[in-house]
C-alpha cells in the first residue's frame, strides 16, 4: 500500500531523527537505532547503498530496501489516480 508513503522530495529533507521516527511508526524494530547511530538522513535513505543496507537488521533489510525504492520512485501525486495526465488527440474523419 504505497498511498501512505511520503514523497521522495519530502523524505529528501528529513534528518536522521525524522527518518528514525518514520521507521519506528512503520514498525521496523531496530531500524530507527541504525539510522540514528549511522546518521542516515532522508537523502541518504532514498539513495541507499548496499553498504548502508547491510547496517540494518537482516530480518528488516528486505523491507528497508523495498521501502527505500518505493519512496525513491514516489514523486508525489500527479493528477487523477496518481498518474500524469497526457491528453490524447483524435483524428477527425470527414462524414
Amino acid at each position: 500500500m504505497s498511498s501512505d508513503r511520503p514523497s521522495r522530495s519530502e523524505v529528501m529533507g528529513w534528518g536522521p531523527q525524522q527518518l528514525a521516527d518514520y521507521l519506528k511508526r512503520r514498525n521496523l524494530p531496530g531500524c530507527d537505532k541504525v539510522v540514528l547511530k549511522n546518521s542516515i538522513s532522508g537523502a541518504r535513505f532514498v539513495n541507499l547503498t548496499d553498504s548502508d543496507l547491510q547496517k540494518f537488521p537482516k530480518l528488516q533489510a528486505p523491507m528497508i530496501s523495498k521501502l527505500s525504492n518505493e519512496i525513491s520512485k514516489n514523486e508525489g501525486k500527479r493528477g487523477l489516480f496518481g498518474k500524469k495526465y497526457v491528453p490524447v488527440s483524435r483524428k477527425l474523419t470527414d462524414p
